[in-house]
């Protein structure tokens, strides 16, 4: 593993007097930069290939929910929503209201086994990879269970059309299971899970499920897995953290060759934390990092993270104290979950042996924790964003 490979959102609509898209030359200049580009506007496409061929350039679609009319601003490129209507494809309360995704109040809650539905998206998903060459299907709000807490302000949870009862959890999974088998066909699928860290809708909580869309997909995205929010990132308990660092770490070893990425807004203000506690995770050769949310430039000190050649993890993490670290062929790096607070140390090569006649010096990590280490005089520099960073040796 040389520099991390980088991920970013460049196109959200379709139409692009209905965004802030970028202009060609803007995304030419952007193309060598990046490994992973999502976008629903298709021009882009052929923008970033002609610049970087070996980049994944995967179409945006919200498996989840359709877009209702023009609230919050927003138009719905297609006007789907009057089609999803006629075909009984949005699912109702047992009031006979649609369920509204509170998050997002342009969306409504589709039904994921509505034969028209999924003949819609299987076309969709075919037609815009063959016209316009796109890699992979990026399927936004691909979630492990039902997202009950999500998607109503105080209502019900959705009727199951087939039964007419309330939509159980495993009847909700094996709906969203049966979209995906039928509308893949050939196609890669990357699948959005929306972790939130131990929201009741994330992979901690359904581990199972988690394992079976893996399976069914050619990868998924990590969103959030240390929280969505400055505020959950900050009440999330240690337990919480390393349960979830456990359960990433397991479904890389066991899926190696699915494709894996790792997003999270809430680390624009904790990003050392966020991006030191996925490489305690991570595993293979095929994966990348995204930066914030959609159009959002990464930091110069986000891409000095990513620019580093870490080499290949020859460990998995250990645990010292209060402190995790992980050696790599070229860095160390350490996360203290406890304070949030994490720290690179980049090596050249296998650390040297310290002679008995010469006193190590003792290293700072966190609050009142210390971590022997074997290096002399290495100055430490503390950023904005509460990182200890150990400079290179020699």
């Amino acid at each position: 593993m040389s520099s991390i490979k980088r991920a970013i959102t460049v196109g959200y609509w379709q139409d692009q007097s209905l965004g802030d898209l970028w202009t060609k030359e803007e995304i030419q200049e952007l193309a060598p930069r990046y490994y992973r580009f999502t976008t629903r506007y298709t021009p882009q496409v052929s923008w970033i290939k002609e610049i970087n061929p070996d980049s994944l350039v995967m179409y945006y679609r919200n498996f989840e929910g359709v877009y209702y009319g023009t609230e919050s601003g927003l138009t719905n490129p297609w006007n789907e929503f009057p089609h999803f209507v006629e075909n009984d494809a949005v699912l109702k309360d047992v009031y006979g209201d649609y369920l509204i995704n509170s998050s997002f109040p342009i969306e409504r809650l589709v039904d994921p086994a509505n034969p028209w539905y999924r003949e819609y998206l299987r076309n969709l998903i075919r037609d815009t990879i063959e016209t316009y060459g796109y890699d992979a299907i990026f399927a936004d709000n691909v979630r492990p269970r039902y997202p009950d807490a999500s998607w109503h302000y105080g209502t019900p949870r959705a009727i199951n059309p087939r039964t007419g009862l309330e939509y159980t959890l495993d009847e909700y999974h094996a709906d969203v299971m049966g979209l995906i088998n039928y509308v893949k066909g050939s196609y890669k699928i990357v699948f959005n899970g929306i972790n939130q860290a131990d929201s009741p809708w994330g992979y901690l909580a359904n581990a199972s499920r988690a394992e079976s869309l893996i399976n069914a997909t050619h990868g998924m995205m990590i969103e959030g897995p240390w929280g969505w929010s400055l505020s959950d990132f900050n009440s999330r308990s240690v337990d919480t953290w390393k349960a979830n660092v456990d359960l990433l770490a397991q479904l890389m070893r066991n899926h190696p060759n699915k494709f894996q990425d790792m997003t999270n807004p809430s680390a624009i203000n904790n990003m050392i934390f966020a991006f030191c506690s996925f490489m305690l995770a991570v595993s293979g050769d095929n994966w990348s990092m995204k930066y914030g949310s959609w159009r959002q430039l990464e930091s110069e000190e986000w891409q000095t993270l990513t620019n580093y050649n870490y080499g290949k993890p020859l460990e998995n993490y250990q645990i010292n104290g209060d402190v995790c670290s992980r050696k790599f062929e070229y860095a160390i790096i350490y996360v203290n979950p406890f304070t949030k607070q994490a720290g690179i140390e980049e090596t050249e090569g296998p650390p040297p042996t310290p002679t008995p006649s010469v006193a190590l010096p003792v290293i700072m990590i966190g609050a009142g924790l210390t971590m022997n280490n074997p290096l002399i005089g290495i100055p430490i520099l503390l950023t904005g964003a509460g990182l200890y960073y150990l400079q290179r040796r020699g």
